[in-house]
């Protein structure tokens, strides 16, 4: 016999199902409006239909994009970074995840998740980013505040650089201003040889 309750939640899969077969059949929206959908009070429940064509997306795309994120209101920008940072790692491009990351950081939040996983949220775009575009994810380190997720961003970012360029990693960490933080990630530099 089934129960209201088992009602409600058979309804409720079969609304996401629609939505996702509808979503396969639209175009996907520009990328300055996903943004500002991610940041609409009902995005969490509506679900991330979309944020897969991130992936897909080009510079001016993305340019776009951070350029909508960054002209959003704060409560919307906390709520679009929620968002950004709940989704794997594969589905929101290094790019985007870093201004919800970011911006969670200049605000204090972690985005409702523990420090551990808000760490780990981090650490996997600074590594992503690393691989796909070091001076980016290099930039985007030193725009953060001091603190663990500056000090996690940058060991991961520099690791995936000195993988594939140990010299230029290591210009870019000798040209750091903590002395602390220089000496850290130069040993990381030299254990990637």
């Amino acid at each position: 016999m089934e129960t209201l309750e088992d009602e409600k939640l058979r309804e409720a899969g079969l609304a996401r199902l629609n939505r996702l077969e509808q979503s396969w059949e639209e175009p996907p929206p520009p990328a300055g409006e996903l943004i500002r959908r991610l940041s609409s009070e009902g995005a969490a429940q509506g679900g991330n239909l979309h944020t897969r064509q991130m992936r897909n997306w080009t510079a001016r795309d993305l340019a776009e994009a951070r350029a909508s994120f960054r002209e959003l209101p704060t409560e919307a920008r906390d709520r679009a970074s929620r968002l950004m940072i709940e989704q794997s790692n594969w589905q929101v491009t290094a790019p985007i995840r870093s201004e919800a990351l970011s911006h969670l950081v200049a605000s204090g939040s972690n985005g409702g998740l523990s420090e551990r996983q808000f760490l780990q949220r981090v650490s996997e775009t600074a590594a992503r980013w690393g691989r796909a575009d070091p001076e980016a994810a290099a930039e985007w380190v030193t725009s953060l505040p001091p603190g663990d997720a500056r000090e996690w961003a940058a060991r991961n970012v520099v690791r995936e650089w000195a993988g594939h360029s140990e010299e230029e990693a290591r210009g870019w960490v000798e040209g750091l201003p903590a002395a602390g933080e220089r000496e850290l990630l130069l040993r990381i530099v030299e254990e990637g040889r």
